[in-house]
């Protein structure tokens, strides 16, 4: 009876691989296509958010819950760590063209263009600044390095080139459509990644529970 339970097993799962590793790869531009109707054409979507990037050889960690909807245009970033930063809001408005961020510190909201924002400092890359390119990489030149096999199906492995001196190690997982680890490397050498887990799809915000902020003075940057 053990015999006949472990070859059921055995045939379960070397057939359910077997189905993976049969499911369809798609070209570079498909990959970006199935990206770019993942992220538009759900309501909303809420992930958390792990910001690591190196700066004076040290390696600095940021962590945030994350809400997103392409409907309203809007993207909410509240930060849990570092825990002195915790309980920090920032909202980007696409449609206007600006982001507030509120800081429980010194209990202000700062308002800036988008242009001018960018949240990681050593990056050229922001996380913060086009809605559209963060998830999508629009305007960038992308290729697929690698698909490998996962028990949720395929992953590839883009690389971006951001500019001539700086490009991105792209993961996309074919379950969700989204890009859950970016590596980002300057010159060759590593200097950060931003990585989406807890990933949740379809989500109804309304535009609400987005942009709400406390009631408190703005100042404008």
């Amino acid at each position: 009876m053990k015999k006949i339970i472990s070859l059921l097993v055995f045939c379960l799962v070397f057939y359910g691989v077997t189905a993976l590793a049969n499911e369809e790869a798609y070209d570079v531009d498909q990959v970006l296509e199935k990206i770019y109707q993942s992220v538009f054409e759900s309501p909303g979507i809420s992930a958390q958010i792990t910001i690591s990037y190196l700066q004076n050889n040290r390696e600095n960690v940021s962590v945030a819950n994350l809400k997103y909807s392409g409907q309203h245009g809007l993207l909410r970033f509240e930060l849990v760590e570092p825990v002195f930063l915790a309980g920090s809001i920032t909202v980007v408005d696409q449609n206007e063209k600006i982001s507030k961020t509120y800081n429980p510190v010194s209990d202000l909201i700062m308002v800036s263009d988008l242009e001018n924002m960018d949240m990681q400092g050593e990056f050229s890359f922001s996380i913060t600044g086009d809605i559209t390119t963060l998830f999508t990489f629009e305007g960038m030149e992308a290729k697929i390095d690698n698909i490998t096999v996962s028990d949720q199906g395929l992953k590839y492995i883009l690389r971006i080139d951001v500019s001539e001196t700086q490009y991105l190690e792209v993961t996309v997982d074919s379950h969700l459509w989204l890009p859950v680890n970016i590596q980002i490397y300057d010159q060759g050498v590593y200097v950060g990644c931003i990585k989406l887990s807890d990933v949740k799809l379809n989500e109804n915000f309304d535009a609400s529970d987005i942009a709400a902020l406390p009631n408190v003075r703005e100042v404008r940057f």
